[in-house]
């Protein structure tokens, strides 16, 4: 789960199964993936579910899915878990209602409208009409609702992501691909412009942070330790 939410309070998951371990991934059992996909969709409802009763308004989660390293071969050999998803969205209909807001796509493969056909065998069109695929930063900062320096690194944005589960030599990338991308902006925002100004890519020092501990307890910024209301995640 990101640190920090959208500017609308909205949590953001980001998933990169191929990115991170896609032998496991592979070789994982329908089993294992229903579980995970059940686990992901547990942590994101407290969550969601904290802030609804805090902010005293519907939250809902949105999906950052990146697709880099997904290969048509690949895509093909797992066509075994359109069942999963099938599965997993039928009982999210149910058991978390009103919980996703949006799935952003990034570094989507040149095949994408033939993964998002087949999804639509499994996937009911009231999901479909959530996906969003972006083909820059820009846009997913836009479609995710989330400022440019909060967006990570590794991901085309300015903001410097280190969680542990993140290979190094992403987050290094990331990192150094952030500081060539602030260095041609400075550059670009002091030459002399006719009629002066600058461009503003927003602020995010009034978006609240969600720490790790915060995601494990399902608690807010300020509430760690705190012992107020005892409903945690409702049924």
């Amino acid at each position: 789960m990101l640190p920090h939410a959208s500017t609308l309070d909205q949590p953001i998951q980001v998933v990169m199964p191929f990115q991170v371990d896609v032998g496991r991934f592979a070789k994982a059992s329908l089993e294992w993936h229903f579980e995970t996909g059940i686990a992901n969709r547990e942590v994101a409802f407290r969550l969601c579910d904290r802030i609804s009763r805090k902010r005293r308004k519907l939250i809902k989660v949105i999906l950052l899915q990146d697709l880099s390293g997904l290969t048509f071969s690949f895509a093909y050999s797992q066509y075994r878990l359109g069942s999963v998803q099938g599965k997993l969205s039928k009982i999210s209909s149910f058991v978390y209602p009103q919980m996703l807001a949006q799935v952003v796509i990034v570094n989507a493969p040149s095949f994408i409208n033939s993964i998002m056909r087949v999804a639509s065998n499994f996937l009911s069109q009231k999901v479909m009409d959530k996906f969003r695929v972006c083909t820059s930063a820009e846009q997913a900062c836009a479609a995710a609702n989330l400022p440019y320096d909060l967006f990570p690194s590794f991901l085309g944005g300015g903001y410097d992501w280190d969680a542990a589960w993140i290979p190094e030599k992403l987050r290094n990338s990331g990192r150094q691909q952030a500081q060539e991308r602030r260095i041609s902006r400075h550059s670009r925002e002091t030459e002399p412009i006719f009629g002066g100004g600058s461009s503003d890519v927003g602020s995010s020092s009034d978006l609240p942070f969600i720490s790790e501990a915060d995601i494990a307890s399902g608690a807010l910024p300020g509430e760690v330790g705190s012992e107020e209301e005892g409903a945690e995640g409702g049924g």
